[in-house]
């Protein structure tokens, strides 16, 4: 063997052993690999701050209020994807924050949940209910099942702060905190009522 032949031969052994090593990364964490650069990307925000004017059977008026959750990767779906509120804070006698402790995260509804699975796959954007707001009454969370001593509402001249997340079997989306806060003063003009129901990002 030859000087120039025995370049190739270490050139091929060392292609083989860096070929080796790239297969045994892949097989081991192709799936993390694929997700991190090809899968999907779940964005969650705010739908309206004004909400959207309901009426329920009862003829009483009332809001409604949204999340947006959509995909930049479409051609990746995200399988199996839920809302869920994952801590909530409440004020303390002297106004300051103060986190309620939950057993778990507390999954939200998708807008109508009757005619929608309650896993969605997501490639296009869709909508969850964040909660409702009835004429005269408190703020609800729209929570699909919560233990009995978690309250979902939001009282009148009481103000809350929810940190909410999309997660999916693929990964999860952006972290979204929101100050729901409701001065118990309806009014039924959108403009109006903004101002003593008030849903924010922070």
């Amino acid at each position: 063997m030859n000087e120039n032949q025995f370049c190739w031969y270490m050139v091929s052994q060392w292609a083989i052993a860096i070929g080796s090593v790239v297969v045994a990364i892949v097989a081991l964490w192709g799936h993390i690999i694929r997700a991190r650069w090809f899968g999907p990307k779940l964005h969650l925000t705010l739908k309206d701050s004004k909400g959207e004017a309901v009426m329920f059977s009862d003829g009483i008026p009332s809001r409604y209020y949204h999340l947006r959750v959509w995909n930049d990767r479409r051609a990746s779906p995200a399988n199996n994807v839920r809302v869920v509120i994952k801590t909530i804070y409440r004020p303390n006698a002297d106004g300051t924050m103060s986190q309620i402790p939950l057993s778990g995260p507390l999954q939200l509804a998708w807008q109508y949940q009757g005619s929608t699975p309650q896993y969605q796959t997501i490639g296009a954007e869709s909508t969850c209910d964040l909660g409702y707001l009835r004429q005269e009454a408190s703020f609800m969370l729209s929570t699909l099942f919560h233990h009995n001593s978690f309250d979902p509402t939001v009282q009148q001249r009481q103000k809350v702060i929810v940190d909410l997340i999309a997660l999916s079997d693929e990964g999860e989306s952006n972290e979204l905190k929101l100050e729901i806060a409701w001065d118990g003063i309806w009014n039924e003009d959108s403009d109006e009522l903004v101002r003593h129901m008030v849903v924010k990002q922070l």
